[in-house]
Protein backbone atom coordinates (compact mmCIF):
# COMPACT_ATOMS: atom_id res chain seq x y z
CA UNK A 1 0.00 0.00 0.00
CA UNK A 2 1.47 3.83 -1.27
CA UNK A 3 1.85 6.75 1.48
CA UNK A 4 -1.29 8.39 -0.07
CA UNK A 5 -3.31 5.29 0.48
CA UNK A 6 -1.93 4.58 4.32
CA UNK A 7 -2.68 8.86 5.11
CA UNK A 8 -6.44 8.76 3.32
CA UNK A 9 -7.29 5.86 5.73
CA UNK A 10 -5.31 7.10 8.53
CA UNK A 11 -7.15 10.53 8.21
CA UNK A 12 -10.53 8.55 8.50
CA UNK A 13 -9.15 7.58 12.59
CA UNK A 14 -7.98 4.45 12.29
CA UNK A 15 -5.29 3.67 14.30
CA UNK A 16 -3.75 1.01 12.55
CA UNK A 17 -2.64 2.63 9.30
CA UNK A 18 -1.89 5.35 10.96
CA UNK A 19 0.80 3.07 12.52
CA UNK A 20 1.74 1.12 9.06
CA UNK A 21 2.14 4.69 7.75
CA UNK A 22 4.59 5.88 10.79
CA UNK A 23 6.61 2.59 10.21
CA UNK A 24 6.81 3.01 6.16
CA UNK A 25 8.00 6.70 6.92
CA UNK A 26 10.62 5.83 9.76
CA UNK A 27 13.65 5.71 7.40
CA UNK A 28 12.69 9.38 5.99
CA UNK A 29 12.20 10.62 9.23
CA UNK A 30 15.23 9.66 10.57
CA UNK A 31 17.00 10.85 6.91
CA UNK A 32 15.81 14.55 7.27
CA UNK A 33 16.18 14.36 11.21
CA UNK A 34 20.25 13.51 10.36
CA UNK A 35 20.23 15.87 7.39
CA UNK A 36 18.62 18.78 9.27
CA UNK A 37 21.40 18.24 12.41
CA UNK A 38 23.51 18.04 10.38
CA UNK A 39 23.02 21.27 8.74
CA UNK A 40 22.67 23.34 11.53
CA UNK A 41 24.60 21.13 14.15
CA UNK A 42 26.22 24.00 15.69
CA UNK A 43 22.39 25.64 16.17
CA UNK A 44 21.01 22.54 17.65
CA UNK A 45 23.42 21.99 20.51
CA UNK A 46 23.74 25.43 21.27
CA UNK A 47 19.78 24.84 22.12
CA UNK A 48 19.99 21.55 23.30
CA UNK A 49 18.18 19.71 20.45
CA UNK A 50 19.34 16.14 19.46
CA UNK A 51 18.25 14.26 16.26
CA UNK A 52 15.53 11.92 18.70
CA UNK A 53 14.23 15.45 18.95
CA UNK A 54 14.05 16.26 15.12
CA UNK A 55 12.66 12.53 14.39
CA UNK A 56 9.72 12.99 16.97
CA UNK A 57 9.00 16.41 14.91
CA UNK A 58 8.57 14.66 12.06
CA UNK A 59 6.36 12.04 13.43
CA UNK A 60 4.35 15.31 15.01
CA UNK A 61 4.14 17.21 11.81
CA UNK A 62 2.87 13.94 9.78
CA UNK A 63 0.11 13.49 12.22
CA UNK A 64 -1.07 17.17 11.19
Amino acid sequence: MTNEELAIRAKTGDKDYETKLVLQLEKWFYKVSGSFFRRYSERCEYSGVTVDDLFQSCYFAMLE
